[in-house]
């Protein structure tokens, strides 16, 4: 027997919550009720047997690992601006490093080079420097950008030597502004940060 309590009944159709019901007004299936009534039914026995299983499998290797979300967004400088800029990162004034931790398997090391890739919005200085595990990547330093606070995607290629199973940090060290551009209040080149992922090079 197939029981169901359809809470949305009197739900109208445009409303998105209608979306979830199982039966129609008149009581025949939706294909959501299809879809459940598929759905491959497991015993808690065969469950909790694949969870132990899962417990002493190996590692399968990641092609890539996720350092700073997409949606997560870092500022380094000294100035506080307008959106599309975020408040300074950690609230620090000057905010001027910023370090991201990761974990690998010892299954993700395989010898070979990795490719960090990253998008960066404004970075006017040629001093910066990414560091993986404390150590420069190649290029060191991101590449310089107008002042149109766009983003685009830069890539550094790391050397399998920097990193080793456990945890692993990606560090972005920001520089001062030459001296012809600098003033009182503005020492420190802002740029931000975001959607850092190692992975492996093609």
């Amino acid at each position: 027997m197939f029981t169901v309590w359809n809470l949305t009944r009197q739900v109208p159709t445009q409303n998105d919550q209608a979306g979830y019901s199982l039966v129609r007004t008149d009581g025949s299936p939706t294909p959501a009720y299809a879809a459940v009534r598929a759905a491959q039914k497991e015993s808690p026995a065969a469950a909790f047997a694949a969870s132990i299983a899962s417990l002493f499998a190996a590692p399968i290797p990641r092609a890539e690992v996720q350092v700073l979300a997409p949606d997560i967004v870092i500022h380094l400088g000294g100035s506080q601006f307008d959106a599309p800029w975020v408040p300074l990162y950690l609230n620090k004034n000057p905010s001027t490093v910023w370090t991201g931790a990761f974990y690998l398997n010892a299954t993700d090391l395989d010898g070979k080079p990795r490719t960090l890739t990253m998008e960066l919005m404004q970075v006017n200085e040629l001093d910066n420097h990414i560091l993986v595990n404390d150590q420069p990547v190649e290029p060191p330093y991101p590449p310089a950008e107008d002042f149109t606070s766009t983003w685009v995607s830069a890539q550094f290629q790391v050397s399998p030597n920097l990193l080793h199973a456990g945890r692993n940090t990606v560090t972005l060290l920001d520089s001062k502004l030459y001296p012809a551009a600098s003033t009182p209040g503005l020492m420190w080149d802002n740029l931000q940060i975001r959607n850092v992922v190692l992975s492996k090079s093609p």
